[in-house]
């Protein structure tokens, strides 16, 4: 096949991608519990993209996703949440996953509070949520840790259940070949 028809391929499955990014977030703008689980959902598809396409595609997916979201959804939080944390997870997965164990999981846990704290003073200054006290702060601090880290495993099963049984039934990679 060509390459100007394959490149057309990789930029059509792109754009679908980040469509379905954003009407995936904007489910989440009209259940307000759902936030996280909904922008989570949606960093599935980045970590497709990571597979199938490689890191850049997918970090561009990512910030058109992203982009998009903070301009056409109702609640900006969400798109926040997706543009500083979760969506762009399984790019820091991605790179990480090439390290030591100990210096991954440590990069991984740095940069969960990273993005965290710049959720937080976000929240505050920009969105007028208020912070309560310090105590609910480290609270908070060490629920996400822990959800990190269960994330991280949870996409790791993911893509393990993707190269061993979806692929082959989604055929993702046929449509760019």
């Amino acid at each position: 096949m060509r390459k100007s028809t394959r490149n057309t391929r990789i930029l059509a499955l792109s754009a679908m991608f980040t469509a379905l990014g954003v009407a995936i977030l904007y489910l989440g703008c009209f259940i307000e519990v759902m936030e996280l689980t909904v922008a989570a959902v949606a960093a599935i598809l980045i970590l497709l993209a990571v597979i199938e396409m490689g890191q850049g595609k997918a970090a561009l997916i990512w910030l058109a996703t992203s982009i998009l979201a903070f301009l056409l959804l109702p609640t900006k939080y969400i798109a926040l949440e997706y543009a500083c944390f979760i969506g762009c997870y399984p790019l820091v997965k991605a790179v990480t996953e090439r390290f030591p164990k100990v210096l991954a999981w440590t990069v991984k846990i740095v940069f969960v509070n990273l993005a965290l704290g710049l959720l937080i003073v976000a929240g505050h200054y920009i969105f007028g949520y208020p912070v309560e006290s310090v105590w609910l702060v480290v609270a908070t601090f060490l629920l996400a840790t822990f959800t990190g880290v269960i994330f991280d495993i949870a996409l790791s099963r993911l893509v393990t259940l993707y190269l061993v049984r979806l692929r082959r039934t989604l055929r993702i990679d046929r449509l760019l070949k």
